[in-house]
């Protein structure tokens, strides 16, 4: 088996692939979710696609005791079409199980009755993400499986959110975790979403529901993933890949989550 492979996890309502990109073999597993929302978050999938050329260049870089899977587009339909939402108009970020999913939901455009689906996982993309997911986990039951979540944007500052419980109460592992990708990304760390909306079904939410150690990271613009030379600013695909590395390093340390 190569040490890193390249495969699909499911289709798009428009029959695009959902790629992954899997690096190592070790018992703590990494998932980097990119362009779950289309349109102008679609620069976390370049991001991300950046990261992954990185890292199939330096492959060492990812430590023995870790497994890392990358998904770069998950709304590839959303992608081509410049739209947030899927290619029926579903959010994505609005379809999961969670005890407040609603199938009218609030964004940044506002009220959208139906945005959140028919059913929760009404839509493949959210179908299929879920089924991996939880295979992943059958996988490993006893390992750690974080997932990181990237948005955008969240200016200036960017901004990193832990996973939360029923109760409302965060989730203590993705509160650790998020606190240390926001100190290395140079990033805000909260809590709660601070935007003028409400979310409801929200991946994140499902994750923790369900065992994972979830994040998500909205990323401080919308621009694109350029990697910037040596003594310019750092560009948002800088400051996620040296918080990434760091995240590397500390995972290959046992955590208790």
């Amino acid at each position: 088996i190569p040490f890193a492979s390249t495969d699909s996890i499911g289709v798009s309502i428009g029959g695009r692939d959902l790629h992954r990109t899997r690096f190592g073999f070790g018992a703590t597993q990494l998932v980097l979710l990119g362009a779950l929302h289309g349109g102008h978050e679609c620069n976390t999938r370049d991001m991300l696609l950046a990261i992954e050329e990185r890292l199939l260049a330096e492959p060492e870089l990812v430590p023995a005791s870790l497994t890392l899977h990358i998904l770069p587009e998950l709304n590839p339909d959303g992608c081509l079409l410049d739209m947030r939402e899927n290619a029926r108009g579903v959010d994505l970020n609005r379809n999961w199980d969670t005890p407040d999913w609603s199938p009218d939901a609030e964004g940044p455009y506002g009220y959208l009755p139906g945005s959140g689906g028919d059913v929760p996982f009404s839509e493949t993309e959210t179908y299929y993400l879920r089924n991996w997911l939880l295979a992943l986990r059958e996988a490993n039951p006893e390992a750690p499986i974080i997932v990181i979540s990237y948005h955008s944007a969240f200016p200036p500052t960017g901004l990193v959110l832990p996973g939360y419980h029923y109760s409302g109460e965060t989730d203590a592992a993705a509160a650790e975790l998020a606190q240390f990708y926001s100190d290395q990304a140079g990033y805000g760390y909260g809590t709660t979403w601070l935007g003028d909306y409400s979310i409801t079904g929200e991946l994140v939410y499902w994750l923790t529901l369900n065992g994972f150690v979830g994040l998500d990271v909205e990323l401080p613009d919308r621009e694109g993933a350029e990697w910037i030379p040596a003594g310019f600013t750092l560009s948002h695909t800088d400051n996620n890949w040296q918080a990434l590395l760091a995240l590397f390093a500390w995972l290959a340390e046992p955590l208790p989550l």
